[in-house]
């Protein structure tokens, strides 16, 4: 068994001794790293500190553009929708039905080669310069024209009622008519609510509209 002599002499083997200078260096080098541990704690501190913030930022960042985007679609597909028009005159007139709301519109279909369309011609061009309140009319011809043969058409045979200008982007309440001529009257709310097959009179048109406001406003 090893008495405390020899443990201490082990000991000393074991380890290095450290004298008072490396001591007190040691102690002087750790006095000259304390404000720079200090200071580096203080950065890593104020590092975290920010670290959320910069995060926040980023999200906020990230969700204005988003919403941004939104809005310019929704305006694009708005501007779109405010310029896009359901159909045209030959005069390049645009209209949507959502603006005639509230209106009653005839629309007349015929063709040059129809000879009872042109016996009612003037008939129409008679309604159209006295239109009844809250009243639109349009001819519209059977066969898809370009503008300039409707134009020379309508000088030709003295068409007086604006002409819709028919085309693969037209949208009109109803289909094309199997004979001619044809008049459908579309309601106020955008639906058609009568149709007459054959020729038609001033007169004739004026009381079927009168009728049919007439029964409207019972009904409402």
């Amino acid at each position: 068994m090893l008495n405390a002599i020899q443990v201490s002499y082990y000991f000393k083997q074991l380890t290095v001794p450290i004298d008072s200078e490396k001591r007190r260096r040691i102690k002087n080098e750790n006095i000259l790293l304390a404000p720079i541990l200090t200071k580096n704690l203080r950065k890593t501190r104020m590092a975290n500190k920010f670290k959320p913030i910069q995060t926040t930022a980023h999200g906020i960042k990230a969700f204005a553009f988003v919403a941004l985007t939104l809005l310019a679609l929704g305006a694009g597909i708005f501007t779109y929708q405010s310029q896009h028009s359901d159909f045209e005159t030959v005069s390049g007139q645009g209209y949507q039905w959502s603006e005639l709301q509230g209106q009653w519109t005839v629309i007349n279909y015929f063709a040059p080669w129809c000879a009872p369309c042109l016996r009612e011609m003037p008939e129409l061009n008679a309604f159209s310069q006295n239109l009844p309140e809250d009243t639109l009319l349009f001819a519209i011809n059977y066969d898809r024209q370009t503008s300039t043969q409707i134009a020379e058409m309508a000088n030709k045979y003295t068409i007086e009622v604006p002409i819709i200008f028919a085309s693969e982007n037209t949208e009109l309440p109803m289909e094309k008519p199997p004979y001619l001529p044809a008049t459908f009257i579309v309601g106020p709310e955008g639906k058609v609510v009568d149709t007459i097959m054959g020729e038609v009179s001033e007169q004739e048109l004026r009381e079927r509209i009168q009728q049919l406001k007439t029964e409207a406003n019972k009904a409402a």
